[in-house]
């Protein structure tokens, strides 16, 4: 568990990287599709999945701040 909570930022950016990929494999299966219910089904999906991946940078982004004011509020 230490794994876990010793570096949050780790986790997120583990889940950042999984978010990527799955997004990117969806892009190229969307490209591959010819029929129009697949292509619609597979683009909602990938919209829903960009929202999710702006959530998680934004807390990336939030939270690499945060540990950043506190290494230097302990200097």
């Amino acid at each position: 568990m230490a794994f876990l909570f010793h570096r949050p930022l780790r986790v997120l950016n583990w889940m950042l990287i999984l978010t990527w990929l799955l997004v990117g494999y969806q892009f190229f299966v969307l490209l591959q599709c010819s029929e129009w219910n697949h292509i619609i089904c597979i683009a909602l999906v990938l919209f829903c999945n960009y929202y999710t991946l702006f959530k998680l940078l934004r807390d990336r982004i939030i939270l690499s701040k945060t540990y950043k004011d506190d290494d230097s509020g302990q200097n």
